[in-house]
């Protein structure tokens, strides 16, 4: 009776770094466990063991984003002040041109330069 109590007391200081990395929910509880198990007995992979489970791991440190700066809004484009009499005497250039090249007829000038006149 007293040897199976010397030999679990044993046992509890032996696995008492993964007992520690237990209680405090270490995110490395199984590697701790598995370095406590196969190299404990060592003494140094005890004490590595017992130093790993008291340690907290560093949280990842978010970095948020500079917000994106809004492009700026289009600005409309305005067309650009046109003369209407400009137009139509450029056009009634173009029609002169065209009758002075033989393209139109007298009959088609006329019926042309009255449709711009109106």
């Amino acid at each position: 009776m007293e040897a199976l109590l010397i030999i679990g007391f044993g046992l509890v200081i032996y696995f008492t770094p993964w007992i520690i990395a237990a209680g405090r929910s270490h995110p490395n509880t199984v590697a701790i466990f598995v370095l406590n198990l196969f190299l404990g007995w060592s003494g140094i992979g005890w004490i590595a063991a017992l130093i790993w489970s008291f340690t907290t791991p560093a949280k990842p440190v978010i970095v948020a984003a500079p917000a994106p700066v809004p492009a700026p809004s289009p600005q409309p484009i305005e067309a650009p002040s046109v003369d209407p009499v400009a137009v139509r005497l450029s056009q009634l250039e173009r029609l002169a041109k065209l009758k002075a090249e033989g393209a139109l007829t007298d009959q088609e000038y006329e019926q042309q330069k009255r449709q711009l006149l109106s």
